[in-house]
């Protein structure tokens, strides 16, 4: 039985049974169910996690990379200034901004010494700091203008600004010492002792024996203070964070003359390895061992290598050491190979020696010095110790003496008996090398 439209008809509902069960059946093929969608979060998950953990890894090491660079221009640029100064420059305020008068300018000395560090007035009144101490340290910001780099050198990759640290006397042009030690900053950095299976917070000691055992301090210190910022100030010249003084790197900004540097190298080759130095400081776990800086101590002579002397024809070295052809010159001139005096060109030194113990004066050679010479028909045969070693007296056969002993004397006979055969080289001009098997004196030109 049919009724009219829009009125129930149990023939039409039986005749369109299949069409809606297709309806259901692609509805439920559209969509997807909640354990499906969670299945599918966990495994992008699985992939994403990993990846963003590579990714953060890069990022921070691209930021430690920035960070760095920025650091080692600054001691490019130190190293110029010094050079042509004589000295190192001061450090600037720490709340200084772009803006101000003194922006990246050295800090002024002009009203006297710079506040104690442990003053907790000093970021604002005079921005620099000095510490406690006989061996006083000036503390501050990165004077890029005096050094005349761009504000953004003198800035980590945290934009927070890199701290400058420098021995006081050091940048004054009548205290500057241009020698290895005259900085007044101590340095500590991580040892490892393998025998032990420990790492420990050591003070970092460089000793050179021919110093006879000096510790060797430094002129200054560069700090980032990573991205925790413990202790730094913005571009702003405003403190970032509170310095942490339950954390390792709290010594790079507790206001002290000593700091704790993230690696330690060899100084130069002067020195001897630094045993168990080699490892580094960074660690992010939260805790008394949390150390996040960036650090680089510097130790800067007055002079480069070789520099020119008033006379143009003439260049000097301070350098205690040179070595050609020798990566670790034991001698003030150390030469691996030969040197070569052309023409008539003169090879001019007051001694030669083999060894230290074991030396010659030229004059022994070239000179009329009395032990030198070889008398009365008596050839050099070789010259060491300071004096010559003299053939035996030999004779034709006439009687004389030997210090006061008789002259050896030799049969004479033909050329080719085995006999002696006297003949005068001199008369001739030249000199006796020795004898032949004929027993004829062999002559050369001297």
């Amino acid at each position: 039985m049919y009724f009219a439209s829009g009125v129930y008809s149990p023939g039409a509902w039986v005749r369109d049974m299949p069409t809606q069960k297709m309806k259901i059946k692609q509805h439920r093929q559209d969509g997807f169910s909640l354990i499906e969608v969670s299945i599918a979060l966990i495994l992008i998950s699985l992939l994403v996690v990993p990846l963003f953990k590579v990714w953060d890894v890069q990022r921070q090491r691209a930021l430690i990379a920035s960070t760095s660079g920025n650091i080692g221009d600054i001691r490019g640029a130190l190293r110029i200034f010094v050079q042509e100064n004589n000295r190192y420059p001061r450090p600037a305020r720490v709340t200084a901004r772009e803006g101000d008068a003194d922006y990246g300018a050295e800090g002024d000395e002009s009203g006297g010494y710079p506040l104690d560090c442990s003053d907790t007035d000093w970021p604002t009144n005079g921005g620099y700091c000095r510490t406690a101490g006989p061996d006083h340290v000036l503390i501050g910001a990165v004077p890029f203008a005096a050094l005349g780099l761009t504000p953004g050198k003198s800035y980590d990759a945290w934009h927070n600004k890199i701290l400058y640290a420098v021995t006081e006397d050091q940048t004054d042009a009548d205290e500057y010492q241009n020698a290895i030690g005259a900085g007044k900053i101590r340095v500590w950095a991580l040892k490892r002792d393998d025998a032990a299976n420990t790492t420990s917070a050591d003070p970092a000691i460089h000793l050179r024996p021919a110093d006879g055992g000096v510790e060797v301090t430094y002129d200054a210190v560069l700090v980032s203070h990573g991205a925790s910022g413990a202790g730094a100030y913005t571009r702003n010249g405003e403190l970032y964070a509170p310095c942490d003084m339950a954390v390792r790197d709290s010594m790079n900004c507790d206001g002290t003359s000593e700091f704790f540097l993230h690696v330690l190298f060899q100084l130069t080759s002067d020195f001897p390895p630094l045993e168990g130095y080699g490892i580094g400081a960074r660690s992010l776990v939260p805790g008394p061992e949390f150390y996040d800086d960036i650090t680089s101590a510097i130790e800067i002579t007055g002079r480069d290598i070789w520099y020119q002397h008033s006379d143009e024809t003439r260049a000097i070295s301070d350098a205690v050491r040179i070595g050609i052809g020798e990566t670790a010159p034991d001698h003030n001139v150390h030469v691996g190979g030969n040197i070569y005096a052309a023409g008539s060109s003169r090879l001019m030194a007051p001694e030669f020696c083999r060894e230290e113990i074991t030396c010659m004066n030229p004059r022994t050679i070239g000179g009329s010095e009395p032990q030198m010479r070889c008398y009365t028909n008596r050839a050099v045969l070789s010259i060491g110790q300071q004096e010559v070693y003299c053939s035996d007296m030999v004779d034709s056969g006439e009687v004389s003496t030997i210090n006061g002993g008789p002259a050896m004397r030799l049969p004479v006979g033909p050329p080719g008996s085995g006999n002696f055969v006297a003949q005068n080289c001199s008369s001739a001009g030249l000199i006796m090398r020795g004898i032949d098997s004929n027993g004829e004196p062999i002559c050369v030109i001297p």
